[in-house]
């Protein structure tokens, strides 16, 4: 059920026609799962109009899902266990961008905070900070970053943020 879970998750992130929602791999998911997840996504979508090409360097991971909009993906892996701790989406397609951070945000069980203008907090379970970038080339950035306090600090600090 796990596998099955992660395989749904990981297509409805890397369809890039479909990029409704991307959501955060950070602290749960080792760079062998991604690996693995891209080998089941490319096998199962041989007929989709996505590629998807991966390659790494050093503790990065990055992914590129070429279609009918190009999407780039890098996720770095220095938490204890080999974990995400950093993950960025590009996005050349500014409203599809705009699309997934509306889909992100939504998903309720991440329980996202206002951090700032374009900054939001996750639940104490997730411990991310999302940050969208607008580049001045036209392309957006999402960023998701593995915030690192005891259970305790960050529970009192996203009890002060306003909901979304």
């Amino acid at each position: 059920m796990k596998k099955l879970t992660s395989i749904l998750v990981f297509i409805a992130i890397l369809t890039a026609n479909l990029f409704s929602q991307d959501l955060p791999q950070i602290k749960h998911k080792v760079i062998e799962e991604v690996v693995e997840d891209i080998n089941i996504f490319n096998r199962n979508n041989r007929k989709n109009d996505v590629i998807l090409t991966s390659s790494k360097s050093g503790d990065t991971l990055i992914l590129v899902a070429k279609g009918k909009d190009d999407v780039v993906l890098k996720y770095t892996f220095k938490l204890k266990n080999g974990r995400c701790d950093f993950q960025t989406v590009d996005y050349r397609c500014i409203s599809c961008a705009e699309k997934n951070v509306k889909g992100i945000l939504k998903q309720g069980y991440l329980g996202w905070r206002k951090l700032g203008a374009n900054k939001y907090l996750s639940n104490y379970f997730y411990q991310t900070e999302l940050e969208l970038i607008k580049n001045e080339d036209g392309t957006i950035r999402l960023v998701y970053q593995y915030v690192n306090k005891s259970k305790k600090e960050y529970k009192l600090w996203y009890k002060t943020l306003p909901k979304i």
